[in-house]
């Protein structure tokens, strides 16, 4: 996996309340085909939030949410029905796993993966969790935890992450 490739575009949303009209203006404009959260539970209800303003925007957008308070409350946020996938536990390595599974459809490889099979809400073990991508390639780099997934392209690997402080291009292999 390298690091960032380029800056893409870059975006604050800090201040950037979840249901406002700039942050709906920029869901629209980017068209993700992916809209992932990271999220601890004291900001969660405002990550929770732009995942459904997301759908609501684009009702076939697949929407994830992952950090501490998915790990802990797994069937909590599942209960979202607006919410199609969640993570338990570090994701770093899963999500390039998860990318590929969305077209290939064998999401128990996932690796913390929670969602719904037939409306069987289905919890996969975390095993790589000392395997983090974050830990081990990107700490200190940015300081930063990725936000949304605004792009991805599954023949090369190659993702748009909007990070707190920006949108950059990993290359996931």
């Amino acid at each position: 996996v390298s690091s960032a490739a380029s800056d893409v575009y870059k975006r604050q949303l800090a201040e950037m309340p979840s249901d406002s009209p700039e942050l709906i203006k920029e869901f629209k404009k980017f068209n993700p085909d992916i809209v992932g959260m990271s999220t601890a539970s004291l900001t969660s209800s405002e990550a929770i939030n732009a995942l459904k303003v997301a759908k609501a925007v684009k009702p076939k957008v697949i929407t994830v949410l992952g950090g501490s308070h998915a790990t802990n409350y797994p069937e909590k946020v599942m209960q979202n029905t607006f919410i199609d996938y969640s993570f338990r536990g570090e994701a770093d390595l899963s999500f390039a796993v998860f990318l590929d599974q969305l077209t290939l459809g064998n999401f128990n490889l996932v690796d913390g993966l929670v969602y719904r099979d037939n409306g069987v809400l289905v919890k996969n073990e975390i095993k790589n969790e000392e395997k983090s991508f974050v830990t081990q390639k990107l700490q200190g780099e940015t300081g930063q935890i990725i936000g949304i997934i605004l792009k991805y392209n599954p023949e090369n690997q190659e993702g748009l992450i909007l990070e707190t402080n920006g949108v950059r291009q990993y290359r996931l292999r």
